[in-house]
């Protein structure tokens, strides 16, 4: 999970031990100095998980928001948000505990446009698929509205049957 919580960038790493089935966060943050940047691990930390835990998967999306201190990942047609607690592991909610769920679509992406004002504009994107037509749409909330004790908020706006399917989203200013 690239992660802008700090200045340092440091990066998080969800891993799962083939063996146990076990899930770890490990915690890497860049060494300064020379041309380039190695890694150091700093902490790894298992991830509590049980058989309703909304865990990401390798097709996951994975987005962090750095005013709000979450991340957002997609699961299927759903968005869930991952919480980094103090000891830099993550916290993932149920899968009963959906900030946004789409019947009938799939996410293909998603994109948190950080407002550097801190005024509470950051926009969180979601791009979807209509599993039936195959036409992608495109979802635009507060960032401070999407959280797992508000289920669903109202999309500031969206662009429905938009384009085909999207995979990528990027966010260009006006000038």
């Amino acid at each position: 999970i690239p992660c802008v919580y700090s200045d340092t960038y440091p990066n998080y790493v969800i891993t799962r031990d083939v063996t146990t089935g076990k899930y770890y966060n490990s915690y890497v943050n860049e060494l300064s100095g020379g041309s380039y940047y190695p890694m150091e691990l700093v902490s790894r930390a298992e991830i509590k998980v049980d058989a309703s835990t909304a865990v990401p998967t390798e097709a996951s999306n994975m987005v962090p928001s750095h005013n709000y201190s979450r991340t957002y990942y997609s699961v299927g047609n759903s968005v869930y948000v991952a919480l980094l607690l103090s000891d830099n592991s993550f916290s993932f909610p149920s899968t009963s505990q959906a900030c946004l769920s789409y019947p009938g679509e799939e996410v293909t992406a998603l994109y948190v446009r950080d407002s550097s004002r801190n005024d509470g504009s950051d926009q969180l994107c979601v791009a979807t698929v209509n599993q039936a037509t195959g036409r992608g749409n495109l979802y635009i909330y507060k960032v401070a509205d999407v959280r797992t004790d508000n289920p669903n908020p109202t999309p500031v706006d969206s662009y429905k049957n938009c384009a085909d399917r999207i995979t990528t989203i990027f966010y260009k200013p006006r000038v």
